[in-house]
């Protein structure tokens, strides 16, 4: 039975809408460091721990902490996390970096919720943050809920064992997921 569970939920499309051009930022990394880039996260995927992997976590972490004074939470983080909060841990695992993570969290008071923040800085991949929350948490993979707005993500969860939610922030609420939470009582 799952008596005891977690959440863990994904920062960027779930909690707010980080407003970046991705496309942009890419040209400047290019224009900067001399690397073309298709994609941020296989980047920072395949280069964790690299001099590249710093130089570009600094120059993507400055324009982050700069989108967070736009950025807003979505209406119903509030409800949900005063919900949820009190009944199961709440983690953040997310390929933003900390520091604007906890900016935002912190202007909005938010981060009196969640257990953890799992950024990209101690953290390469979302697979590791995930693989690590199951052996810190300690309860049994179905006992662990993980809300993210990426297929990709939910992919990746899928494959190590966590109860997956796709959360389509034109079509749904996390208020929604609150009742399918709670229900899944076994294992």
């Amino acid at each position: 039975m799952c008596r005891e569970k977690a959440v863990i939920l994904d920062f960027d499309g779930v909690i707010t809408r980080l407003n970046i051009d991705w496309d942009k930022l890419r040209s400047l990394v290019a224009s900067k460091t001399g690397l073309k880039l298709n994609s941020f996260l296989a980047f920072f995927e395949e280069n964790y721990g690299t001099k590249q992997y710093d130089i570009v976590h600094e120059i993507v972490t400055e324009h982050e902490v700069k989108s967070i004074e736009h950025s807003e939470p979505y209406e119903d983080i509030y409800e949900f996390l005063e919900t949820i909060s009190m009944y199961y841990p709440v983690f953040i695992a997310s390929m933003q970096s900390e520091k604007s993570i906890k900016l935002f969290l912190e202007k909005y008071s938010l981060i009196k919720y969640f257990s953890e923040i799992l950024g990209r800085d101690r953290f390469g991949s979302k697979r590791k943050q995930l693989e690590y929350l199951i052996s810190k948490i300690g309860l049994p993979n179905q006992c662990i809920f993980f809300i993210d707005d990426s297929w990709r993500n939910i992919k990746v969860c899928e494959e190590i064992g966590i109860k997956c939610m796709h959360l389509d922030r034109r079509e749904g609420s996390l208020l929604e997921l609150i009742k399918e939470i709670n229900s899944l009582k076994s294992i």
